[in-house]
C-alpha cells in the first residue's frame, strides 16, 4: 500500500459511484452514462497526474497533488451549499461564495503544490494511507450499489390483450392520420387553474373548440407522476400489476423506465407502417428513446439529467453557468422543440410523434409574453405569477404548432394536447423542499394535482359520441386505435391512482374521493 500509487483512480471513479448510491433507483451502474462519466473521471485523473507529475518530477508528488485536487473538484458543490450566501465588497468586485471557495482551494492547492515541490521526504506513507482512504470509501459505495443492482428485477408484462386489426387497403394506408401526443407537464385542468391561482383560462379552452378539438373537461391523469403517467398512457394499461410483479416495497423506477422505451403504443404504429420520432426533455426517462427512427432534442453539457446534476456537484458547475446559464439552455431546448414540432408535417411516412415538453413546469425560464426570465426575476416574484406566466406562453406557442400541424399536414392529423399531471399549487413545498412528503401534500389536495389538460383532435369523428367529459389517459390510444385503425380494444375504468406513502408500486384509488 506504501507503494501502490491507486488512490487517484478511487478519488476519480468514488465521486461518481457516490452520486449512483443516492440515485439508484432512478438509474443502473450499467447505464451507459454512468460508466462513460467514470472513465472520463478517470481520463481527468490521468491527464493531471501526468501534469503535476511532470511539474514536479515525481509520481508520487504528482499523484498526492492530483487525489486533494480531485476532492476539491468533486465536492465544490457539497462545500458551497455548506456556506451561507453573502456578499463582500472589494473595490470593484464583490466576493460572494463562490469566489470565496475558488480562491480558498486555490490557495489550499498552490501551499500543497509549494510544499511537495520542496520537500525531499518520503511519501509512502501518505501514499499507503491515502490509497487506504480511497478503499475505504469505494468499498463503503459499494456494499450499497452491488445488494441494490443484485436485486434488479424485470417486469413480466401481462398476457397481451387480444385485439383484432382490420387490414387497411393500399388507399386507406395513403390516407392514415399523422398522430401527435403532446405532453404539456404539469398543466392544470381549466377549473384548477380558476380556483388555484386565480386564472381563467378559457380563452385558450374556447380556441382548441374552434379548431375542432375535444377537451375533456373533468379528466384526471391515471397517476400524479410523469414516469407512472405516461407508462401507464403509453402503454394502454393500468400498473396495478406491478406490486405483485415487483412488491409493495421495491424502490426502483427503472423497470417502469423500461416502459417508457418499449410501449405499446409505438409497436402497434410500427407494425401499421409508422415513423417513430421522440422529442425528448431533460429527464433521464423521456430524453432520448432508443427504439425511436429520430430523436429530436437540444442539449448542452448540462443538459442530460444525470451529467447536470452530477456536475452541479462540481468546480465545472459554476464556471459552465458563466459562460451557458441553465436557464438559457432550457430555454433554447424549449423553442428548438417547439420550431421542429411545426416541420413534422414534411415527413413523407405517416408519423407518431411523441413530444415531452417539460413546461408549465419548473424551472420558470418565460414570463407570459416568451420573454426571457433570469433566476434573479423568477426569485421575486410569487410561484403563481411564475406559473402562469408559462402557461400563458404556452398557449400561444400550441395555438402556433396547432394551426401548422392541421394546416400542412397531408391528411388531418390525429392531435392529442394532455398533462401528465398536475402542478403543485401556492403553499405547496417544491419536489426539492418536500422530499418523500409530497406523497402527504397530494392526500391533502388530490384535485390540484391530478386534474389534467385533456384535448383531442379527432378528425373525421363525431367527437360528440365517442368522446366524454371524464375520460383519462389511459384510454386515450385504445379509443383512437379502435377508431382509426378497426381495433377491438375494450375501453377501461377511468381509474386514479396514487402511491402509497413510502411505496412506489401499491397504489391507492381514489377515483371515488375525486369524483364525488
Amino acid at each position: 500500500m506504501k507503494k501502490l500509487i491507486i488512490h487517484p483512480f478511487l478519488f476519480a471513479i468514488t465521486p461518481v459511484l457516490y452520486f449512483l448510491s443516492v440515485n439508484l433507483e432512478e438509474i443502473s451502474i450499467f447505464d451507459t452514462k454512468v460508466l462513460l462519466t467514470g472513465l472520463v473521471a478517470i481520463f481527468f485523473a490521468i491527464l493531471l497526474w501526468l501534469v503535476f507529475g511532470l511539474t514536479l518530477k515525481s509520481k508520487e508528488k504528482g499523484a498526492i497533488l492530483t487525489s486533494l485536487s480531485l476532492v476539491f473538484f468533486f465536492s465544490y458543490g457539497y462545500i458551497h451549499a455548506l456556506i451561507p450566501n453573502f456578499k463582500i465588497p472589494l473595490g470593484i468586485t464583490t466576493l460572494g461564495p463562490d469566489k470565496v471557495l475558488f480562491i480558498f482551494g486555490a490557495l489550499f492547492l498552490g501551499a500543497v503544490f509549494f510544499g511537495l515541490w520542496r520537500t525531499n521526504k518520503s511519501l509512502n506513507k501518505l501514499t499507503g494511507f491515502s490509497n487506504v482512504v480511497g478503499i475505504t470509501l469505494l468499498s463503503i459505495l459499494l456494499v450499497k450499489i452491488v445488494p441494490y443492482e443484485l436485486s434488479s428485477k424485470e417486469i413480466s408484462q401481462p398476457d397481451a390483450e387480444p385485439v383484432n386489426t382490420k387490414q387497411l387497403t393500399t388507399e386507406e394506408k395513403e390516407k392514415l392520420p399523422d398522430i401527435y401526443y403532446i405532453i404539456l407537464d404539469r398543466y392544470a385542468r381549466a377549473d384548477v387553474l380558476k380556483e388555484s391561482y386565480g386564472y381563467d383560462n378559457s380563452d385558450f379552452i374556447d380556441y382548441l373548440k374552434s379548431k375542432g378539438f375535444y377537451v375533456a373537461s373533468q379528466s384526471y391523469a391515471n397517476y400524479p407522476r410523469t414516469w407512472t403517467s405516461l407508462a401507464s398512457s403509453l402503454n394502454m394499461k393500468h400498473l396495478t400489476y406491478l406490486k405483485d410483479e415487483l412488491g409493495e416495497n421495491f424502490q426502483s423506477k427503472l423497470p417502469v423506465y423500461e416502459m417508457l422505451q418499449d410501449y405499446e403504443v409505438w409497436r402497434f404504429l410500427k407494425e401499421m407502417g409508422y415513423k417513430f420520432i421522440h422529442f425528448g426533455d431533460w429527464v433521464s426517462f423521456t430524453s432520448k428513446n432508443r427504439f425511436a427512427d429520430e430523436n429530436v432534442n437540444y442539449f448542452g453539457l448540462m443538459g442530460d439529467e444525470f451529467l447536470g446534476n452530477f456536475l452541479k456537484n462540481t468546480l465545472v458547475y459554476p464556471i459552465y453557468q458563466k459562460i451557458f446559464p441553465l436557464d438559457e439552455v432550457i430555454r433554447k431546448r424549449h423553442l428548438y422543440k417547439f420550431a421542429r414540432l411545426q416541420e413534422m408535417p414534411s415527413v413523407e411516412e405517416p408519423t407518431f410523434v411523441f413530444a415531452h415538453f417539460l413546461i408549465p413546469h419548473e424551472p420558470f425560464v418565460f414570463d407570459k409574453d416568451g420573454n426571457s426570465l433570469t433566476p434573479q426575476q423568477v426569485a421575486t416574484r410569487s410561484l403563481a405569477e411564475n406559473y402562469l406566466g408559462q402557461v400563458i406562453f404556452v398557449n400561444q406557442k400550441i395555438k402556433e404548432i396547432t394551426d401548422t400541424l392541421i394546416a400542412k399536414s397531408k391528411n388531418p392529423p390525429v392531435i392529442i394536447i394532455q398533462s401528465d399531471e398536475g402542478p403543485f399549487p401556492p403553499g405547496w413545498l417544491t419536489d426539492e423542499e418536500s422530499g418523500d412528503d409530497w406523497q402527504k401534500q397530494i392526500f391533502e389536495n388530490l384535485e390540484a394535482k391530478t386534474a389534467i389538460l385533456n384535448a383531442y383532435y379527432l378528425p373525421g369523428v363525431n367527437i360528440d359520441k365517442l368522446l366524454y367529459p371524464s375520460i383519462t389517459p389511459v384510454n386515450s390510444f385504445r379509443m383512437i386505435f379502435n377508431q382509426y385503425f378497426g381495433a377491438s380494444y375494450n375501453l377501461l375504468p377511468d381509474q386514479i391512482f396514487i402511491p402509497a406513502p413510502g411505496s412506489l408500486y401499491k397504489f391507492i384509488d381514489v377515483t371515488r374521493e375525486l369524483r364525488n
